[in-house]
């Protein structure tokens, strides 16, 4: 596992989905706990991995959205929520540095809610 007891959502630089590719984002567990509480960060050349909790007692499925037009520059986007309930969107490096955070009232975003990508709608 990527983390603590577990991995989940594994997700990727969608550019290189299906191709030979260096990081994998995905839900970790640091004990004590049951849910996912880290995102977590697998370098798959070294086989090291880093994690963020960023507060949270509940990390949610990661989303990878790159820089159009440049290679290897993205952003990393989860929804983590902390023990009052609310829920942050959370904007980090690709090094899980965070960067930017937008926080909703509690019941804003349920636990649990899965991510997804549109480049144009």
């Amino acid at each position: 596992p990527a983390a603590g007891e577990f991995c989940e959502f594994p997700v990727v630089d969608p550019r290189l989905a299906g191709r030979r590719h260096r990081f994998v984002y995905a839900v970790g567990l640091k004990r004590p706990g049951n849910v996912g509480n880290l995102l977590t960060r697998t370098d798959c050349e070294t086989q090291e991995t880093i994690a963020n909790g960023f507060g949270a007692v509940v990390v949610g499925e990661a989303l990878v959205v790159p820089r159009p037009g440049v290679p290897d520059d993205y952003v990393v986007m989860v929804v983590v929520h902390d023990a009052a309930g609310d829920a942050h969107l959370v904007v980090a490096s690709p090094a899980l540095e965070e960067l930017a955070r937008a926080t909703l009232s509690a019941g804003g975003v349920p636990y649990g809610f899965h991510s997804c990508w549109i480049p144009e709608a």
